[in-house]
């Protein structure tokens, strides 16, 4: 198995925690099925999930140093 972002390996509770409790979510702004979910931690990071049929999957999660532009959906 590829690791697409190898920074993220053993962070599986930050990728729960971010989907579970985001601090904000955005729509992407090239794909309306696409959501971007951002948390602070020791740094901000990002799960980035489609949702498809009722139901979504996880595309990848990685550190940011800023927030992708994009609709806002929602905000703590």
């Amino acid at each position: 198995m590829s690791i697409k972002h190898p920074i993220m390996r053993g962070k599986d509770n930050i990728v729960k925690q971010t989907l579970s409790d985001p601090e904000e979510i955005r729509e992407s702004k090239t794909d309306p099925l696409v959501y971007l979910f951002y948390k602070n931690f020791d740094r901000r990071y990002c799960v980035v999930v489609k949702i498809e049929n009722g139901s979504g999957f996880l595309i990848t999660a990685y550190p940011v140093d800023a927030i992708k532009e994009g609709t806002m959906v929602w905000k703590k």
